[in-house]
């Protein structure tokens, strides 16, 4: 529940990110808030 924590909150301007088995966990809402990633997203879903 740490990690979880810790990956969630690893929002780079305020806490660095958390290596994890290889990857790299930054905080999810950088992934949501680009809408080109989500347009991304759904071209890649539908087509």
């Amino acid at each position: 529940m740490v990690k979880v924590g810790l990956s969630t909150a690893a929002a780079p301007t305020y806490f660095e990110a958390l290596p994890n088995n290889g990857y790299v966990m930054v905080d999810g809402g950088l992934w949501t808030n680009n809408p080109v990633m989500n347009a991304l997203l759904d071209v890649l879903a539908f087509f």
